[in-house]
C-alpha cells in the first residue's frame, strides 16, 4: 500500500511550489491573493516559515498588486511568519498595509486579524499602550465573527496585561463563590 505524501508545500525535506504560475501569467492577481491568504494557514500550521514566505513573496510583493480582501489576509500571515523569524520590522510594515487595506474593505475578519498583527508587534517593541490599543480593536471586530475569532484578540490583550504588569478589564462572566 502506497502512503501518501503531505499535500502541502514544503521548504523542509521536499520542495515546494511557488503559486501557480498560470494565475499570475494571466495577472490573475485577485485569485492569486486568494490562494496566497489560504493557503498561508498551511505554513503557520507546519511551521514552514521559509517555505510560506517563499510563497507568499510570489504573489505579495509582484507590482501593482490589487488592494483585496484577500492581499490583507495574506499580508496579516506573511506579518506572523516574518515575526516569526524575529523581523519585526517586516512583519511591521506587513500588518500596517493589512490594516490599511482592510479599512478601505471594511472587513472584519481582515481588521481583526491586522489589529492582531499590529498589536503582537507593538508589544515586541516595548509600545504596551498601542499594543493594547490594537487588541482591543482587534476584539471589537472578532466579536462580531465568532467565539472563535475572538481567542487571538483576547490573548494578546492578556499578553500585554502581563508585560505592563497593568490590570485590564475583561469582560468574563464570574462565578459567584460560596461564601
Amino acid at each position: 500500500m502506497r502512503v501518501p505524501e503531505p499535500d502541502f508545500p514544503s521548504s523542509a525535506g521536499r520542495p515546494f511550489r511557488a503559486p501557480d504560475p498560470g494565475l499570475l501569467a494571466r495577472r490573475d492577481e485577485l485569485a492569486a491573493a486568494a490562494l496566497a491568504a489560504r493557503a498561508c494557514r498551511v505554513w503557520m500550521a507546519a511551521r514552514d516559515v521559509a517555505g510560506g514566505r517563499a510563497f507568499l513573496a510570489g504573489v505579495l510583493d509582484r507590482p501593482g498588486a490589487g488592494r483585496s480582501r484577500w492581499r490583507a489576509l495574506a499580508l496579516y500571515g506573511e506579518g506572523l511568519l516574518a515575526y516569526w523569524q524575529g523581523e519585526i520590522g517586516v512583519s511591521r510594515a506587513r500588518n500596517e498595509e493589512a490594516l490599511a487595506i482592510a479599512e478601505e474593505h471594511a472587513d472584519d475578519e481582515a481588521l481583526a486579524l491586522a489589529h492582531v498583527g499590529l498589536s503582537r508587534v507593538l508589544l515586541e517593541e516595548g509600545d504596551h499602550e498601542r499594543a493594547r490599543e490594537h487588541a482591543l480593536a482587534a476584539r471589537r471586530f472578532a466579536a462580531r465573527l465568532g467565539t472563535l475569532m475572538g481567542q487571538a484578540p483576547l490573548h494578546m490583550e492578556a499578553q500585554v496585561a502581563r508585560a505592563s504588569a497593568t490590570s485590564v478589564s475583561c469582560r468574563c462572566r464570574a462565578t459567584p463563590t460560596a461564601g
